[in-house]
């Protein structure tokens, strides 16, 4: 019996993966990278702002997740 390579068709361009996830997932993602780096800072107020953006970042998201929620039930978008 041989050996199926899993891959089929090499790696996908970059960038394919934005198409498929809702932009405000890309957005949460990106303002974490941002401000991640704060909270390893050694300097006392790098890592202030990054705890301030973290509390107020989970507000801010839960917002949009809800926006989002209403928005595929609106569309019949079913999560899987």
């Amino acid at each position: 019996m041989g050996r199926v390579p899993r891959m089929t068709g090499g790696p996908q361009p970059k960038g394919e993966w934005r198409k498929k996830v809702h932009p405000a997932f890309i957005e949460m993602m990106e303002q974490f990278q941002k401000n991640e780096p704060l909270s390893r800072s050694p300097r006392k107020e790098d890592r202030e702002k990054a705890q301030e953006w973290a509390k107020n970042a989970e507000t801010t998201f839960r917002m949009k997740g809800r926006e989002i929620g209403e928005q595929f039930r609106r569309e019949g978008i079913v999560l899987k």
